[in-house]
């Protein structure tokens, strides 16, 4: 909100002034969107994101087949807010593109390391 409060503020007092990147309305503007670039970089992450890491981690070395309605029966958490969430903390993905992904990592990480022996 702080970002279009200074937008709608630049739009509605500074429209008639020439438009210039090295302005300090400019520059203020941008230094407000980097303060809050940083701060969403800050947040915490959830206990459940950090156990679910390690399940993932633990069924790709053991080959053991894991889904979302597994995963959230064990973590307690509902499906569909799991499903919501996911992608937040997993790379922008959902679960299962995520888990593809690793999948395809430790293939070719084994066929890298077949193909050298």
């Amino acid at each position: 909100m702080i970002i279009y409060d200074g937008l709608y503020n630049w739009a509605t007092h500074l429209f008639k002034k020439k438009h210039a990147q090295d302005g300090p309305v400019e520059q203020l503007l941008l230094q407000v969107y980097h303060q809050y670039l940083k701060q969403a970089k800050g947040k915490k992450v959830p206990e459940w994101a950090q156990t679910l890491k390690e399940m993932i981690q633990d069924q790709l070395d053991t080959n053991i087949f894991l889904s979302l309605q597994q995963a959230s029966e064990e973590l307690e958490v509902n499906p569909a807010y799991l499903s919501r969430e996911f992608s937040k903390y997993f790379d922008n993905l959902s679960f299962g593109d995520y888990m593809r992904k690793l999948r395809i990592e430790k293939r070719k990480a084994l066929l890298s390391t077949r193909a050298t022996v």
